[in-house]
This record gives C-alpha cells, sequence and structure tokens, in this order.
C-alpha cells in the first residue's frame, strides 16, 4: 500500500462507524463518473489543477458524492469490507502527500492510515478502491466553473421576412444523443427515478461525451418527453 497520509484522530469516528455513511445500488454506481471521466469533461476548457483543487474542495463540503466500489476497513482484528458506500467527505481533506492526487485521477484508489505507526507498515487502515463521482454534482461543479454557457444573442442577425418565425438552431449533437439514449433504453440501463435525474444523465452525457454546450431550456423538454415515454413502456 502506498503512504498518502499520516494518521488522523479524526478518522476514528468514521472507523468506528464503518457501514453506516450510506451506498447506492449497483445500477446507480455503473452511471456515475470514474474521475478521470470527471476531469476529461473539464480540463480541456480550464487548467487540471484548477480543476482538481475545485472539485477536491466540493468533495470536502458534501457538495459531490463520491462512492466506492469496495471499501476495505483493516484494523489489528481483521479486515471489514462493504461495496458501493460513500466515501465521507473528511477523506478528501486529508492527504497531503506529493503526488497523490495525480495517483487518485487516474486510478480512482484512495488508501488511507487510521492508526498510529508510519503509514507504509501500519495494519489500522482505509481503502477505497473503484471510486467514482455523482454526475449531478460533476454537472454543477462544471456549470460553477462556465463550462456550459449559454450561447449569446447575436445583435447582427439578419431581419426575418414576414410572417416567418425564427426556429432554434439545430445542435451538433441532438442526433448523437436521441441515438445513445435509444440504445440505452433497449438495452434496459436507462432507468432513471425521476425527470430531474434524467435531465442529469442527458446533461452529463452531452457535456463529457459528446463536448457539446447546452441550455436548461435545451434538455429540460427533452427530458420531460422521454421521462414519460419511459413511464408508459413500464406500463405506469
Amino acid at each position: 500500500m502506498p503512504a498518502t497520509a499520516a494518521p488522523n484522530p479524526s478518522l476514528q469516528p468514521i472507523v468506528e462507524n464503518f457501514g453506516r455513511h450510506g451506498w447506492i445500488e449497483a445500477a446507480e454506481f455503473e452511471d456515475w463518473l470514474t474521475p478521470p471521466e470527471a476531469l476529461h469533461s473539464l480540463v480541456s476548457f480550464f487548467d487540471q489543477e484548477v480543476v482538481v483543487n475545485a472539485l477536491l474542495r466540493r468533495l470536502g463540503l458534501g457538495l459531490i458524492q463520491g462512492a466506492a466500489e469496495v471499501t476495505t476497513l483493516s484494523s489489528q482484528d481483521g479486515q471489514q469490507q462493504e461495496s458501493h458506500g460513500f466515501v465521507p467527505p473528511v477523506f478528501w481533506t486529508l492527504s497531503t502527500a506529493p503526488g497523490w492526487k495525480d495517483a487518485f485521477w487516474k486510478t480512482g484508489d484512495l488508501w488511507f492510515p487510521t492508526g498510529g505507526g508510519y503509514a507504509i507498515t501500519t495494519k489500522d487502515w482505509i481503502e477505497f478502491t473503484g471510486v467514482r463521482f455523482d454526475p449531478a454534482g460533476i454537472a454543477k461543479a462544471a456549470r460553477a466553473l462556465g463550462r456550459a454557457p449559454q450561447a449569446p444573442k447575436t445583435a447582427n442577425e439578419p431581419p426575418l421576412a414576414a410572417g416567418a418565425r425564427r426556429g432554434a438552431k439545430r445542435k451538433m449533437w441532438w442526433d448523437d444523443l436521441w441515438i445513445e439514449m435509444i440504445r440505452r433504453i433497449r438495452a434496459g440501463t436507462l432507468n432513471p427515478k425521476d425527470k430531474a435525474a434524467l435531465q442529469t444523465i442527458l446533461e452529463t452525457y452531452v457535456m463529457h461525451d459528446l463536448n457539446g454546450e447546452y441550455g436548461d431550456s435545451t434538455l429540460k423538454p427533452m427530458a420531460s418527453k422521454l421521462f414519460d415515454y419511459l413511464e408508459e413502456i413500464r406500463g405506469k
């Protein structure tokens, strides 16, 4: 195990309450973003260090939720494990060893000593393997960083002919987005709990996979109509 931080007594309550910090369903976890995916959605517009620091602040404040595929707690008495458990926000504020951030954003793994002794030899540690982030929190962070600005209105557009109506410009990613949603419906992997959750799925796919820009007025109506259709085929 790599040494990523010195033992911290503030972790004791977390150790004592291991397994009680909440978890998510495995199917929902698969839709969350890996650290490389979260970074990729933002670093093309901002310096990576700026993005990392902004995300860590939000994680530490609980504004973005992180969950691990497997969490392992080791002590003198043995090991305990849980699947898809939340990473308590305090962990995002602890590690100070040089380079730990770079390693995490590539691997998605975090390791912390929880007891006394040297970090590289202690038997008291906690490890979060395969960490992912909730897409809603990442989308909010993206908007806070200005990742998806509204397209400005142009003052030099030609006048409309009498009786004509100016329509919205077709998004370059629109067809690809619909095709992906159809694919997920056919595969049975599109199962949002409500319209807001579906809108977050759409926003994340446009931002991360299609590198597109969007406005709330663009995706919100689509999410509403698509969710109504999903409810229809579910027989609700």
